[in-house]
């Protein structure tokens, strides 16, 4: 080795598992925020609104989305708005 010459020693790791895919509720919030659209109601097949906003609202925050996107239900509706 010269003087002043870097060494090191690299061993090949096990690459991490691959990610998960893109969920459901990724997907909603993706086509939300690049849509025109200020405010619109959610409808998921087979799923209470309450549910569906409290999975959203776990993917806003896990995004930090909160001060972007507000997820609602009312009248057994729910709404996203920006």
């Amino acid at each position: 080795m010269i003087p002043g010459e870097l060494s090191l020693d690299l061993e090949q790791i096990e690459p991490q598992s691959p990610r998960r895919p893109m969920s459901l509720y990724d997907s909603i919030l993706d086509s939300f925020i690049f849509s025109e659209s200020n405010t619109v109601e959610v409808q998921v097949q087979g799923k209470d609104p309450g549910y569906v906003r409290s999975q959203l609202v776990r993917r806003i925050k896990a995004r930090y989305l909160g001060d972007i996107i507000e997820a609602e239900v009312v009248n057994r509706n729910l709404y996203l708005s920006k």
